[in-house]
């Protein structure tokens, strides 16, 4: 597999970091206090006593606030519950989970940090603690916690996903590749994990087996989008281009806003000499994308190619659009206006080349009559 292979695969290898306390809430544990009345003057008895609200009452206030996903004002009520009950590690992983719906990673991590240094059982707040600091981009300091998890709970599904999520993220994918095998030995069924095992493999130079592990990913789960364009680019990095091209067609259906899907679709057709089928493949490319310069490109020569010149004049002014400094798309159109005996357009457009550095332009300009 070539750099611009293993590139295209990269960009197909989502990670897969969720799960953050599930059920955190309603696994709280709460706390009962009973308040005493103080003994007053007659005078005070009289007016009423507004007393300070109980662990009880902020447990259950904050309840009702995370139901109602009101994160900002539950997060004000937990945090005062904690000032109560400062060594209640529950108390604090639910501060971390309501951080987490507000995206506050960093904030949820040390909320998490606090819950497992009160409570260094518990594989739950040690996997949430991993999740935070992965999402918050601290991917080494991920892998302790949720080692420490899987030690705690080795059948904890979600904490061997998020630590294969992120070694793979660093690239270690020997480790990953290990990580997905134990998910699979959890969970034989799994997709997604053959799915990712496959692409650690092929980074291990592994072909074969990856391949296998993501035809049986696609066998699992033959919606999955992902696993076909994986299993394609790896048919084509194997020179089997006419498997490729039909893996990709079949992914195509299921995610037909992918840029590189029909970028993949539209080079194997061009490649096989296919051009009316390669044209509107390119086409669906730049309507998707209308930065993809090469594609314009390449629709302008094919529509040169086949005597369409206004076509081809349309097609470089597009990619003179995508890149007004690129000397080529100048002198492209430059040349094509200069077929269609349009000469004071052609001379205007291979000057600006020439401007911008193009020397092929000033041979195009002396050329002309």
């Amino acid at each position: 597999m070539n750099v611009e292979q293993l590139v295209s695969l990269r960009r197909y290898v989502g990670v897969k970091i969720a799960g953050l306390m599930a059920g955190a809430i309603a696994s709280m544990v709460g706390i009962s206090t009973v308040a005493i009345a103080p003994i007053l003057p007659v005078a005070a008895q009289q007016a009423p006593v507004q007393r300070a609200p109980s662990i009880d009452d902020l447990l259950e206030q904050g309840e009702d606030l995370v139901g109602r996903r009101d994160w900002e004002g539950a997060l004000v009520v937990y945090q005062q519950a904690a000032q109560l009950e400062s060594d209640n590690a529950r108390i604090f992983a639910i501060i971390g989970y309501v951080q987490v719906q507000q995206g506050n990673f960093p904030a949820a991590a040390a909320a998490y940090q606090q819950a497992t240094a009160l409570d260094n059982k518990n594989a739950e707040f040690f996997y949430a603690l991993g999740n935070s600091l992965a999402n918050a981009g601290n991917l080494d300091g991920a892998l302790e916690p949720l080692r420490g998890a899987i030690a705690l709970n080795g059948k904890h599904l979600n904490a061997h996903l998020a630590l294969a999520a992120v070694l793979y993220r660093q690239e270690k994918y020997q480790e990953a590749a290990a990580t997905y095998r134990q998910i699979l030995e959890l969970s034989p069924i799994y997709a997604t994990a053959y799915e990712f095992l496959g692409t650690s493999l092929i980074y291990l130079n592994q072909v074969d087996e990856g391949v296998a592990s993501l035809e049986r990913a696609v066998e699992l789960n033959p919606r999955s989008a992902s696993a076909l364009t994986n299993l394609g680019l790896l048919q084509l990095s194997q020179g089997r281009q006419g498997d490729a091209l039909n893996t990709f067609n079949r992914a195509a259906r299921l995610d037909p806003r992918s840029v590189e899907l029909q970028l993949q679709i539209a080079q194997i057709l061009d490649q096989n000499g296919e051009n009316t089928s390669a044209l509107a493949a390119y086409r669906r490319v730049v309507s998707l994308d209308p930065s993809q310069v090469a594609s314009h490109r390449r629709i302008g020569e094919l529509y040169e190619e086949t005597g369409e010149l206004v076509l081809a004049t349309i097609s470089y002014r597009q990619w003179i659009s995508a890149t007004p400094e690129d000397p080529d798309a100048h002198l492209a159109l430059g040349k094509v206006l200069a077929r269609q005996k349009r000469y004071q357009e052609a001379r205007r457009s291979l000057q600006q080349a020439e401007t911008l550095g193009s020397t092929a332009a000033t041979e195009a300009i002396e050329a002309l009559p």
